[in-house]
């Protein structure tokens, strides 16, 4: 069944993924919205509703900024880790549509 608040875009951009100080490591996202994400990926250990801090790094004009969003795990498939943000975030969603330089 889907849980997916609002639409998600096909949005390649590597993400660091870390749980609770501990860095699970570097993640190509499947699609992103305003309620979540999907990544490729397993990982061993991990559960549902785990608490992990999402890290997207942002270049813009020669500055590079870190955008940390906390998401739960709420889905584990076949190479797949489908995560829902803690808050909605529309502003970050919106944002990662129009720069296309976040793209992988």
């Amino acid at each position: 069944m889907e849980h997916r608040i609002g639409p998600r875009s096909p949005i390649s951009l590597n993400v660091d993924l870390c749980q609770g100080g501990n860095d699970l490591g570097c993640f190509l996202t499947k699609d992103i919205g305003p309620g979540g994400l999907s990544l490729k990926g397993k990982i061993r250990g991990l559960n549902n509703n785990s608490l992990l801090t999402v890290q997207v790094e942002q270049t813009a004009k020669g500055d590079t900024q870190y955008i940390e969003l906390k998401a739960f795990v709420i889905h584990q498939g076949n190479n797949t880790i489908g995560l829902m943000w803690v808050e909605h975030h529309a502003g970050f969603a919106k944002a990662t549509q129009r720069m296309p330089s976040l793209s992988v």
